[in-house]
């Protein structure tokens, strides 16, 4: 004869170990792409670093200078702006993902408690 509470540990251990590898997989998602953010905006202050000098390096005057700077705060404004847009699209995805998890969970965690009737003698 089974043991009931034996079942439902087991049950019980075995949803939260696979809640926890879920937890480390959309962990891991988020960290690669945080990664990748990271890496994608080294990449873009060092190119607007290299153009930058490129502008001075070419600049005959004053207008010229200021013209520079001018076209560097757009190129920064937006991509500055695609970024914020990549973060909050980020930060969305993960949220619904942990909602999804936590809702999952807690559906699991009512159908493993509902007490079962016991079954009448014939």
């Amino acid at each position: 004869m089974a043991n009931p509470i034996e079942d439902f540990t087991n049950q019980a251990g075995q949803t939260a170990f696979e809640a926890a590898k879920e937890i480390g997989q959309i962990n891991t998602q988020v960290m690669e792409r945080i990664l990748q953010y990271q890496l994608t905006s080294m990449e873009r202050l060092v190119e607007a670093g290299l153009k930058q000098a490129k502008r001075y390096s070419t600049a005959k005057s004053v207008e010229d200078l200021v013209s520079a700077q001018q076209a560097m705060v757009e190129e920064s404004s937006q991509k500055g702006m695609e970024s914020l847009r990549d973060s909050l699209d980020l930060v969305t995805e993960t949220r619904e993902a942990y909602t999804s998890l936590f809702q999952r969970g807690v559906a699991d965690a009512m159908n493993q408690t509902k007490v079962k009737a016991p079954k009448k003698a014939a």
